[in-house]
């Protein structure tokens, strides 16, 4: 129901409640039933106008006593201990006392209309309207907190998100450096074949012409993809060391058996000599696997390499009990964009083990000549 579907039927409950106590006890004073009216009727404001509730009850209860003399009434005191919680819960802060300090003052002078003033009368009130206020004030506070949690959760996904897609901007500069080896490479090796080839034909001269503008291309052609790759690049400084390749996997397992994992190394098919990107690639894809079982405490992992006729897979199945990698995992994030480079297919699952199964696989006839 409606927070203000509520609040009206509450309101018009508290009305017909206050006019049937007066029908029942004889009262037929114009006045008095309107005023009995409006004290429940207040009511409908107690979210938006919280003041103007307690404004217009007490008016009503002190217009009613000055009226007709005033007698006690079991909705009126029912429709202040509304009041009371209302003005607790949804008035902020430190002018939610100023607004109870209000209330009570009304009541005590409407109850020293009534039957004169006593000293009983201030605890009393205090305790009748304090209880419904303190809860109401607890609601609020519940409220606020609710919202807050609700708004840190949100600003820690974002930085959740914003963590993935630097992640991501980090991997593709990695990646800028290996592009930058592999393709530069065969690149450099053009430009070296026509510079040898025009040295040898000597006198042809338009073959000697055609050889030299393939060298001229293939040199600016370098020098524009290594500006290119340049402004892919995060680390200016990272290593332009040889890059590895799946053909020394067997080292990269032994290190993380040194380190404390039982790693299980399995290669099928027939080991061949892959074309370079891939090679590195395969390589990176096992180091980023063998990182995060590492990082999740997953001691066991068995990496199976499967050299097939159309593909290169790469399984990778563990005995942790995270499952699969996690989505936005900076490990995650670096083998996806790796198989994502080569056209491939990144899949992971429930190992039987319990843990993650990942497998990548890596079309071979996309880098066949």
């Amino acid at each position: 129901m409606p927070p203000t579907v509520q609040d009206a039927t509450l309101a018009l409950a508290l009305a017909v409640g206050a006019e049937a106590e007066v029908i029942i006890r004889g009262v037929t004073d114009p006045a008095t039933v309107i005023l009995a009216a409006v004290g429940g009727l207040a009511l409908l404001a107690r979210r938006r106008a919280p003041w103007l509730m307690a404004i217009t009850f007490l008016v009503a209860l002190l217009g009613r006593t000055l009226i007709v003399g005033g007698q006690d009434s079991d909705v009126v005191s029912f429709a202040g201990l509304v009041v009371a919680y209302s003005l607790g819960a949804h008035v902020p802060g430190r002018e939610s006392f100023a607004a109870l300090g209000v209330l009570l003052t009304g009541w005590l002078a409407d109850q020293a209309l009534i039957s004169g003033f006593s000293a009983g009368l201030v605890p009393g009130a205090i305790l009748l309207f304090g209880f419904p206020w303190l809860a109401g004030r607890a609601l609020s506070s519940h409220r606020v907190m609710t919202r807050e949690l609700h708004a840190r959760t949100e600003q820690l996904e974002r930085e959740r998100e914003e963590r993935a897609r630097l992640a991501a901007v980090q991997e593709r500069g990695r990646l800028a450096v290996q592009i930058n080896d592999v393709v530069t490479h065969g690149i450099s090796s053009m430009v070296s074949h026509a510079d040898g080839g025009r040295a040898a034909l000597g006198s042809r001269t338009l073959v000697e012409r055609a050889l030299r503008q393939v060298e001229q291309d293939g040199r600016e052609a370098l020098a524009q993809m290594r500006r290119l790759l340049g402004t892919l690049r995060t680390d200016a400084d990272q290593s332009l060391a040889p890059q590895p390749s799946l053909a020394e996997v067997g080292r990269l397992v032994e290190r993380a058996r040194r380190s404390g994992m039982d790693v299980v190394l399995s290669v099928e098919g027939h080991p061949r000599p892959l074309p370079t990107g891939i090679d590195v690639s395969a390589y990176r894809i096992v180091q980023e696997a063998l990182r995060n079982a590492a990082g999740h405490h997953d001691r066991a992992l068995r990496v199976t390499v499967t050299y097939g006729d159309q593909d290169l897979r790469l399984e990778m199945s563990g005995a942790g009990r995270d499952g699969a990698l996690p989505a936005r995992s900076e490990h995650w994030v670096a083998i996806r964009e790796r198989v994502a480079l080569y056209g491939g297919a990144l899949t992971t699952d429930r190992a039987p083990s319990g843990g993650h199964a990942l497998t990548a696989r890596l079309p071979l006839e996309a880098e066949r000549d």
